[in-house]
């Protein structure tokens, strides 16, 4: 288990765009891009809210809504949830495993797919009925996958340790696109049916023009281990341990400082984003759960921190519609949701 939450740790922090694969309120089978911020709408941390709701209580590692009303939440206890009406009400689905879940993405109402596991196996689930049955697949792995990518129903991409892996029939067989001199995958995310990028560790990412059939092997600006990735309208941003990089520049300016300590990030354009996390006091006894916002890529950013007994960590995020984004955490013994309107 040791082993396993080392390896979580590594790859734990995940920017998620709405171009990549998580697909916002869109049948689209590839987001074409992100608008730029209109002038005078800068997002407030005073638009924060908690919201009222009935979700089962646990630790949510990831969300995702395919709607203003309908979204999906998968949990470390191997729980699956669904809400209809915009998250004031949750239905637990039945979830085939007990394994811990680590990411969720929808392609459309029927169809969506979840990825988990431990430090013994890795699993891959599918659903076609919106969630109603799930088919369940053992990957072949000794540790939990990270990230997903389904482009639509069929086409497809896993990473993790020591795992690359593509599907062009919706999971019914896999192949494998490891590089020889890559362990560890991070993160992956495509632009399109054709542009890709996988992360990886010590500052290497892989990059593919052809859908994953060949990858080019690259050495980032910094050393750090290279984590998730957030395509925006001109910039490809990765995250590093402390740091965003923009590896479409790739120089010491494309380096930009993030706050301290966050645990996942949304971007809604280059320069827009919210983060979610946790710090300790300074006896480092107590964690308190933190939520940034951002107007100009980092540069500058706003901060709310809650108590231990509200939200001791936020773990979740996602955008509902254009105009809101819901933020999951956990406080002792509950589930934390706040609604952040755009």
């Amino acid at each position: 288990m040791k082993h396993l939450k080392l390896t979580l740790f590594l790859c734990s922090f995940i920017l998620v765009a709405t171009i990549s694969c998580k697909k916002e309120n869109s049948n689209r089978p590839v987001d074409t891009g992100l608008s730029e911020p209109r002038p005078g709408t800068n997002i407030s941390i005073d638009s924060l809210s908690n919201f009222s709701s009935d979700i089962p209580g646990d630790q949510y590692n990831d969300l995702t809504f395919i709607n203003d009303s309908t979204g999906y939440a998968v949990s470390l206890q191997g729980r699956i949830v669904k809400t209809s009406n915009a998250g004031k009400n949750w239905v637990q689905l039945n979830s085939p495993t007990t394994l811990p879940l680590q990411a969720v993405q929808f392609i459309d109402e029927k169809t969506g797919f979840i990825i988990g596991g431990d430090n013994h196996s890795g699993i891959f689930l599918k659903t076609m009925d919106g969630g109603e049955t799930w088919i369940k697949q053992v990957l072949n792995t000794t540790e939990s996958p990270m990230d997903l990518c389904f482009l639509d129903g069929s086409i497809g991409y896993i990473a993790g340790s020591n795992l690359l892996i593509k599907t062009e029939d919706g999971g019914l067989s896999w192949h494998s696109m490891k590089n020889s001199t890559v362990r560890i995958y991070c993160g992956i995310k495509f632009k399109n049916f054709n542009e890709g990028i996988a992360t990886s560790l010590n500052g290497i990412y892989l990059k593919t023009t052809d859908g994953g059939n060949t990858w080019d092997s690259i050495k980032s600006i910094t050393n750090y281990h290279l984590y998730q990735i957030a395509y925006t309208t001109y910039k490809i941003f990765i995250r590093a341990d402390g740091l965003l990089v923009d590896i479409s520049s790739n120089n010491q300016e494309s380096i930009i400082q993030l706050p301290y300590v966050g645990r996942r990030m949304l971007f809604l354009n280059e320069y827009q984003a919210v983060g979610i996390g946790q710090h300790y006091n300074q006896q480092g006894y107590f964690p308190y759960g933190d939520i940034f916002i951002t107007n100009d890529t980092w540069a500058h950013f706003e901060k709310k921190t809650y108590s231990p007994s509200d939200a001791f960590v936020f773990t979740a995020i996602a955008k509902m519609s254009a105009k809101k984004i819901m933020i999951l955490g956990n406080g002792f013994n509950i589930t934390k949701m706040i609604i952040l309107n755009i």
